[in-house]
């Protein structure tokens, strides 16, 4: 069941970009709405995956691994930034 559309979003274009996108809309048989809100989604979708996810070749996944699999070293000068009292 696809869920309700209850939000708006309004735009306003360029001449030129309405009819770009009324033309593409119908070459696909749909309207400018479904084009265009599928057309963002396919987008966004793109834009998240490609700042949440990352693919990595053997060498570097391995040295990736190593790395987090290091124990944690302890620098004194961020130990005592983060014991200073919060100014207020």
């Amino acid at each position: 069941m696809t869920p309700a559309k209850t939000s708006h979003l309004n735009i306003r274009v360029a001449p030129a970009d309405d009819a770009l996108l009324r033309q593409a809309a119908g070459l696909l048989g749909e309207s400018v709405s479904a084009f265009v809100i599928e057309s963002a989604r396919e987008r966004a979708h793109r834009l998240i995956s490609d700042r949440t996810h990352f693919v990595l070749d053997e060498p570097v996944w391995s040295a990736f691994c190593a790395a987090l699999d290091r124990p944690a070293e302890v620098k004194p000068a961020l130990r005592e930034l983060l014991e200073r009292p919060r100014l207020r």
